[in-house]
């Protein structure tokens, strides 16, 4: 059996304001111990909002770029057709 260990303070569940947390009372000389089961900085910053947020604007991005390659095909053809169906018809 292991010996036993004391600590001053012990985060449960970090969440993300946990590490700042154990972090700050460490160096404010505390014995600190974080006990997570799972994601340290909890499941907004790993697998929920933050990762979601990403995603949307990855897609946000992407949207954008197609609007921005229809828009410059439209510029092409409004400021190059006219002038060839004006040359067409000079002819």
């Amino acid at each position: 059996m292991s010996p036993a260990r004391h600590y001053d303070v012990i985060v449960i569940r970090t969440g993300q304001g946990g590490p700042p947390l154990a972090t700050a009372l460490a160096q404010a000389g505390r014995k600190t111990a974080i006990s997570e089961r799972e994601h340290v900085g909890g499941a907004c910053i790993n697998e929920g909002c933050t990762p979601t947020k990403t995603m949307v604007a990855r897609e946000n991005i992407t949207q954008i770029f197609v609007y921005l390659r229809i828009a410059a095909v439209l510029f092409v053809l409004v400021s190059f057709v006219p002038a060839w169906i004006r040359k067409r018809n000079q002819r």
